[in-house]
């Protein structure tokens, strides 16, 4: 029998009981809840139902021929479409206490004993009725975040896409143009070029980060990856950074953790190319790659020998656009270390960062 109310959407609820009188009555009881009810007399289909349908609530009886309530709930929660679906055992008898624990640990959430009292069914089947409505609006909102992340990830590679390419062209036609002035040009001439090939470059990097920073945000199946190879990756990137500065790596063996393999990289490149940044001048950095264990978590860390900072700003580094340092001396646009952040994040880890002025600076990270 089914009783509909309301719109398509309206919570529904299964009645499960050998005897239709007791379905009856029971239907009687919630028939005032906006709510669909649907109900069948045999264990089996029961079974059958909660699999093809969603149910914001089950009311099983306990004693059913052929299969009863407790080998149906069991049978439910071995399926992964239906183990958290709750329910709620009808009887006509008082377990004693043995039988009521085996209730509970096959799955159920609570007892109804018969004769039911009005007031209590509709109380507890309201109870879920309202969990139900509350779940389906955070499933909703998360579909709709969901789409509203792609859309932004799609719009996010446009975008870098289209406007590289016009950067590509300034950056070419300025070379071209320095080309055709030649040495023996005005030397203002000369600087105006030069600061539109600066220009278009800076540009070009700060696009670059913008599109690596949502990448964070990119779902990824987990997978093992080789911490080391992640790292050995990204001074192949810095390598040219890493012998004009004449920089000194010292390297660790790292473990192999799960996680993504370009996201890991990134965070390498992005630590190991800060610590090239902020280096004293002067003075050859010297960059260790460190690991420590700290109880159950591996801690992995970028140390150097660079000027650091003042550790009460250790929070405000992490921000999206935020620099301690001009970026006329030391470049930049604040989004690399934003960007680590969400990458530790993303891998169910914490990044911290230990520091003091002209005593280098020790960024370290889990991953879980």
């Amino acid at each position: 029998m089914k009783v509909y109310r309301g719109e398509t959407m309206t919570p529904k609820i299964l009645i499960a009981d050998d005897n239709k009188a007791n379905i009856v009555a029971l239907e009687s009881i919630v028939s005032n809840l906006d709510v669909v009810i649907e109900s069948t007399t045999s264990g089996a289909r029961a079974l059958e139902m909660t699999l093809e349908s969603d149910y914001a609530l089950v009311l099983m009886d306990v004693h059913m021929p052929e299969m009863t309530g407790f080998e149906v709930v069991a049978l439910m929660r071995e399926r992964e479409k239906t183990k958290q679906m709750p329910v709620i055992f009808v009887t006509a008898v008082h377990q004693d206490e043995q039988s009521m624990i085996s209730g509970y640990d096959t799955g159920a959430v609570d007892y109804m004993y018969k004769p039911l009292i009005p007031e209590i069914v509709v109380g507890k089947v309201q109870v879920f009725l309202d969990l139900y409505n509350q779940q389906q609006k955070i499933k909703t909102l998360n579909d709709e975040l969901m789409m509203v992340n792609k859309d932004l990830q799609d719009f996010t590679h446009i975008a870098s896409h289209d406007l590289q390419e016009p950067l590509r062209t300034i950056g070419y036609h300025s070379s071209y143009l320095k080309h055709l002035l030649g040495k023996n040009a005005p030397e203002e001439q000369i600087e105006a070029t030069e600061t539109i090939t600066e220009t278009t470059l800076k540009m070009s990097l700060f696009i670059k980060d913008l599109l690596n920073y949502s990448k964070c945000d990119w779902h990824f199946e987990p997978e093992d990856i080789d911490l080391g190879s992640c790292l050995g990756e990204s001074l192949i990137h810095l390598g040219a950074q890493i012998e004009n500065l004449k920089a000194q790596i010292v390297q660790a063996k790292l473990p192999v953790v799960r996680g993504s393999s370009l996201l890991l990289t990134q965070l390498f490149q992005n630590l190991i190319g800060n610590a090239l940044k902020f280096t004293a001048v002067g003075q050859a950095p010297i960059i260790e790659i460190t690991q420590e264990r700290r109880g159950e978590k591996e801690v992995f860390g970028i140390k150097d020998n660079g000027i650091g900072f003042d550790p009460q700003k250790k929070d405000i580094i992490f921000q999206p656009f935020k620099r301690l340092n001009s970026a006329k001396h030391y470049g930049g646009n604040g989004i690399g270390l934003s960007t680590c952040r969400k990458i530790v994040q993303k891998h169910g880890g914490d990044i911290w960062v230990e520091t003091a002025p002209g005593q280098g600076t020790h960024f370290k990270f889990t991953l879980d």
